[in-house]
């Protein structure tokens, strides 16, 4: 199951994505197809579940939020986060995803990031966690 959680931080907030390769291929095609109609994407209703986070995807210039990058747009029990991306840079990110999924990445993830100080970055991994990690009973 693909599966996100916000993790805020003071210093290095982060949005986690886990899946496996297949999963991690079709969030790769979520962002291609993204990058190719600009059309605004809510994440978990395209497939990647999470139980407290939820984050809209936009093209830059179309957002309240006229900063490129992953921003909180409204704090709460469950987080609105805004992902403003130029339709290039959601290429390019799908095709650091798609080389996580296919074993190309050194690290078994990918960081996508657009630079922008205080973003927050978006982690994309296969393998480095174990699969019950965000489903919120290991506890």
């Amino acid at each position: 199951m693909l599966r996100m959680r916000y993790m805020p931080c003071d210093f290095h907030p982060l949005l986690l994505i886990l899946g496996a390769a297949d999963e991690l291929q079709r969030f790769s095609e979520l962002l291609l197809r993204f990058a190719e109609s600009g059309q605004s994407v809510e994440l978990t209703s395209e497939g990647v579940f999470s139980e407290d986070t939820q984050v809209v995807l936009h093209e830059l210039g179309t957002a309240r939020n006229e900063r490129q990058g992953l921003w909180v747009a409204e704090f709460g029990v469950r987080p609105v986060l805004e992902w403003c991306l130029t339709r290039e840079t959601a290429k390019n990110f799908a095709s650091e995803v798609l080389k996580t999924a296919n074993g190309q990445s050194l690290a078994g993830s990918s960081t996508l990031e657009c630079e922008v100080l205080n973003e927050i970055r978006v982690k994309v991994s296969f393998g480095e966690f174990e699969e019950q990690f965000l489903l919120g009973d290991i506890w």
